[in-house]
């Protein structure tokens, strides 16, 4: 066996942003953040290569520089789109080339997703971020993965999904199409808009255009929390969504008994209006409270657990 790393990162490679933490393996195995960073977009179905590899290096340089650490001995990352190789190289040769880590491993956004919530338990995870999907596994280790198809497809439940359906919104009331909402006033702010018309510009002339979709998101959260009702019908029709992705893989797997979590950035910004809904959603199917379980890990120190129980 070879020596347990001692200085290690955990990168949670997003269409919206890179989050990246570096911990001190303890002797006890337990993890001691040293320092977090946030960065660019890193995902590669939606961020270009370059470019997203540029944001993973910016990560890893500021960690290194407030940390005091040259190298770090291993570099776990969580990414969609990895599974059998397919762009799994991309982010080891953004790391090894550069010296700054000894080591890298990979795993699908939803292995660590599952890890964070029920550390190798069996259990169903939802992941809402920027793009949405589920993944279970039972206590015969029998595993399945629902939704995670992408934004130009699904991605019900997510931040590119209400923020589209928001922008949606705000158009279909100025023209007249649909009721009132304060997102068209939330829409001008957010795109800076002098002239209405330029929001086919913004939109469609953009570089990162699912980004800057999902990032319409805060602003439907902002205004279902203020009120406005077309914004409370688009949370609560994207906790529906995530009730849907889990209650998809439980039936796939047969057990009932299997406890829910959900997770990602859109989650977490939104959990106030969002974990109600969810729990009125899993009632009306006959499923107790006691069922949705919170994640016991971030995802960063889940990538990074994972890595050490692999190595």
């Amino acid at each position: 066996m070879g020596t347990t790393p001692r200085f290690v990162v955990g990168v949670d490679c997003g269409a919206t942003s890179t989050k990246a933490t570096a911990f001190e393996v303890l002797g006890d195995g337990s993890l001691k953040p040293l320092a977090r960073v946030v960065c660019g977009p890193s995902n590669p179905a939606s961020t270009d290569r370059v470019i997203g590899q540029a944001n993973i290096m910016e990560c890893l340089r500021k960690l290194a520089e407030e940390t005091g650490l040259r190298c770090f001995d291993l570099v776990a990352f969580s990414a969609a789109g990895t599974g059998h190789g397919a762009w799994r190289n991309y982010y080891v040769e953004a790391v090894l080339n550069t010296g700054l880590a000894d080591k890298v491993m990979v795993f699908e956004d939803y292995l660590v997703a599952h890890y964070a919530c029920f550390e190798g338990r069996p259990g169903i995870v939802a992941i809402s971020g920027t793009g949405s999907s589920a993944y279970g596994v039972d206590r015969d280790g029998t595993e399945v993965k629902v939704g995670g198809w992408g934004h130009l497809i699904d991605d019900g439940g997510s931040a590119w999904h209400a923020g589209k359906e928001g922008i949606k919104a705000a158009l279909k009331y100025l023209d007249g199409r649909g009721p009132y909402t304060s997102l068209l006033g939330r829409l001008v702010q957010y795109l800076g808009l002098r002239d209405l018309g330029d929001v086919i510009v913004e939109v469609y002339g953009s570089k990162a255009p699912k980004t800057l979709i999902a990032g319409f998101a805060k602003y439907v959260v902002e205004e279902a929390v203020k009120g406005d009702v077309v914004a409370v019908n688009i949370i609560e029709e994207e906790a529906h969504e995530i009730v849907e992705l889990l209650l998809a893989a439980r039936k796939m797997l047969s057990d009932n008994e299997l406890p829910l979590c959900v997770v990602g950035g859109f989650y977490e910004g939104a959990r106030e209006l969002l974990q109600p809904c969810l729990l009125k959603e899993l009632s009306n199917h006959g499923i107790g409270g006691e069922s949705l379980v919170e994640a016991s890990l971030s995802l960063e120190e889940a990538a990074v657990k994972l890595s050490l129980s692999k190595s």
